[in-house]
Order: C-alpha cells, then sequence, then structure tokens
C-alpha cells in the first residue's frame, strides 16, 4: 500500500485481524459490531450500528484505501459486492463467497475430488435410517444455532426456513488454516477448536475458543495441503481462509469453509511468529504465497477462549480492575484479554464479554490458564 492508503478491515469483530495487520507494519481502520475499548485504542474505529447496513454509509467516509472482511460478512454476498465497488476489496469476491458457501456446491466438489464430506440434505424431510443430522443456518457463524434435528411437537419433520440439514460426524472439531493466490493454496496450519464448553458459557456447538498447534499425522497433514489446493483451485479462493473440520480417525471430514480471515489464526499467526494479514495482503495484491507452512517450535503452543454472559448485567469497577491485572503491555502482540467492553456497557445473555488468551509449553497447560481466567471474569461480575 502507498503511505497514504489506509486498510480498513470491516466485521462483526476486527480486532484480531487488526492486531495482526498493526503487527505488519499497516495503517489501518475498523469497522466493527462491537468497537471494544481495545480496538479504538488500536486503530480509527467506528462502530456498525445497525449492523451490517451501516457499512455502506461508513465506506463512503473512511479513509481511502482498500479493504478486508472478517466474520460474518460472508453472510451477505450483495452487501459484499456492493462495497467492492466502493473500494478495492482484497480477498473472496462476493460470487466466489456465494459458490464456497453453498452446502450442496461444496459437498459435491469435495466428494468428486475424493475428500471427506458428511452428507448434506437441504429440501423436504430427510431420509428415516440410523444417521443423526445436525440442523444449520445457511447465514450464521460461530456455530450459532446448530442443534440436533429432530420432529417437532407435531412430527413434523420439515426443514425450518434458510436452514439445511450436515450428517453429524463424531470426532475432534479443528481448524485449517490456508492463504491462496491464483489457483494455488499454502497451508498454514491446524488449531483444534473449543465449543460448547459450559466454563466459557458456551451453548452445544458454540465456538469459544482454539489451540494452536493441533498436531496432525502425516497422512492428514497430506490430506490436508491438498484440500487447500483443490478449493483455491475449484472456487477461486484468494487470500486467507479456514476450513472447518472434524478430525476422524486422522481423516479430516470437511464440514464448510470461511473464506477470510478466522478466529483461529490469531493463536496459529503466534506461535509460528507471523502476521496473517501481511500473507493476506502479499497474496491478494502481488499474487506471492509463502512456500511452505510456517515453522513452530515443539514447546509453544498458545490458545484464545471467548467467555460468554451467563446472564444480563452491566459492565462494572470489578470486571475493569481484572482487566488492568492481565494488561501488561503486550497489547499487539498476544494479549492476556482482549475485545474489552467499555465500562457501563451492557452484556447481554449468550453473547461475548470478552476473549482471554495465553501461552505455554503445552496445550494441557494453556487451557488450564484459560479455565482459570474464564472463572476469574465470572468471579469479577458477581
Amino acid at each position: 500500500m502507498s503511505g497514504e492508503s489506509v486498510l480498513l478491515i470491516a466485521g462483526a469483530s476486527a480486532r484480531a485481524a487488526a492486531f495482526s495487520a498493526l503487527r505488519g507494519g499497516f495503517k489501518i481502520s475498523a469497522a466493527d459490531l462491537f468497537a471494544d475499548a481495545d480496538l479504538q485504542r488500536a486503530c480509527d474505529c467506528r462502530t456498525v450500528d445497525p449492523y451490517p447496513e451501516q457499512l455502506e454509509q461508513i465506506f463512503k467516509t473512511a479513509p481511502p484505501g482498500v479493504w478486508m472482511y472478517t466474520g460474518a460478512l460472508e453472510n451477505y454476498p450483495r452487501l459484499l459486492a456492493s462495497l467492492a465497488r466502493q473500494r478495492r476489496l482484497l480477498g473472496c469476491s462476493a460470487e466466489v463467497v456465494r459458490r464456497v458457501r453453498d452446502p450442496r456446491e461444496l459437498h459435491e466438489s469435495l466428494t468428486s475430488a475424493g475428500f471427506a464430506s458428511p452428507a448434506i440434505f437441504a429440501h423436504g424431510s430427510p431420509p428415516h435410517d440410523a444417521r443423526r443430522w445436525l440442523c444449520k443456518r445457511r447465514r450464521s457463524a460461530g456455530g450459532l444455532g446448530i442443534e440436533f434435528f429432530s420432529p417437532d411437537k407435531q412430527g413434523n419433520t420439515s426443514l425450518p426456513a434458510a436452514s439445511y440439514l450436515q450428517e453429524f460426524v463424531s470426532g475432534m472439531s479443528c481448524g485449517l488454516a490456508y492463504v491462496a493466490a491464483g489457483g494455488q493454496a499454502t497451508f498454514l496450519g491446524a488449531s483444534r477448536q473449543l465449543t460448547g464448553r459450559r466454563w466459557c458459557g458456551a451453548r452445544q456447538f458454540m465456538y469459544c475458543g482454539s489451540l494452536a498447534p493441533q498436531p496432525l499425522t502425516n497422512s492428514a497433514r497430506s490430506e490436508a495441503v491438498r484440500l487447500g489446493r483443490h478449493l483455491a483451485t475449484a472456487f477461486g479462493l484468494t487470500g486467507l481462509f479456514g476450513v472447518d473440520v472434524i478430525l476422524q480417525n486422522n481423516r479430516p471430514w470437511v464440514l464448510e469453509v470461511n473464506p477470510r480471515f478466522t478466529s483461529s489464526l490469531e493463536v496459529l499467526e503466534h506461535v509460528g511468529d507471523y502476521s496473517a494479514v501481511a500473507l493476506h495482503m502479499q497474496a491478494c495484491q502481488a499474487g506471492r504465497l509463502p512456500v511452505e507452512s510456517p515453522p513452530v517450535a515443539p514447546t509453544r503452543f498458545s490458545g484464545k477462549a471467548i467467555v460468554y454472559a451467563r446472564r444480563d448485567g452491566l459492565v462494572g469497577a470489578s470486571f475493569q480492575r481484572f482487566v488492568q491485572s492481565r494488561l501488561d503491555g503486550g497489547q499487539i502482540d498476544l494479549p492476556k484479554i482482549a475485545d474489552i467492553p467499555p465500562l457501563g456497557s451492557s452484556l447481554i445473555q449468550g453473547r461475548p464479554i470478552c476473549t482471554v488468551l495465553a501461552d505455554g509449553e503445552s496445550a494441557p497447560a494453556v487451557l488450564r490458564q484459560l479455565r482459570r481466567a474464564a472463572k476469574s471474569i465470572y468471579a469479577s461480575g458477581r
């Protein structure tokens, strides 16, 4: 980018991508649903309210430059197309998003290329067999609204509007991260996804954090590398993207593709010591990709957990004191606490309070730190 150009980062939560961009040396602006205190301290930040409609107006008055999006703007391809007409988009276009987010098209592409992908059922009533099905909203993110499908009280088995069924596959939930350009992709690494953890207030299937790196067997890693290249070629993906998978018997079963900066990249880039947004910019602007995955020290692990509110309330002084105890000057590198709501702001049951982060010499050690931090946050709210 030129010295006067600004990278505008837009999404429901832009903070992780914004911090990645700042580590990469970029001048940025952010448009964010929450506009939390730490993001406002770090850069020019505008609140998107109503979300996401106000982005149209924000784009008209934001400093000139390019832009990228984070979750969950992939649910609004028409808006993506409109915003891309206002300023240059670095990342997957609206048409690419429509295709790769279509459950049926993705499933057919994957299975025809020999990848494992759970069965999809999108119309009418599902087959009467022994399989278990998950009901998923077509417009959703972070596991919100996912539940096991069962007939309603009247015995009706028809699908709810704007939803589809995906066969349930048991195993470890993981996120695979990539950067793509010109029909090629580089595998950046795997992370273990935390979902539905009660200790951080998450409902079943809800995404509530990541641990990285997640070791893969040679066969699983080879499959992950081949998967990224297939998706980049078949759908024309550009820049950063993530793939949600279930690892079952060391084989990844592909659930969905997130064609943008994903939440797990924050911990992956920390253990790999790079800026994911810098890789994104190189791929989108110059078509350059890393030759291979960034190396990771064998005893370097990182994790994050999203702490959800268990009841309605307000951010009080005790929470602010806890935040201050965890602010140690390393906010842009790997903060111990992030997505910090301002004093006096509303807490709504089931919505995030903040994010806690930790690093250590093993994944269990990191997980213990995250659990302790979550417990302290709930204690500070009493």
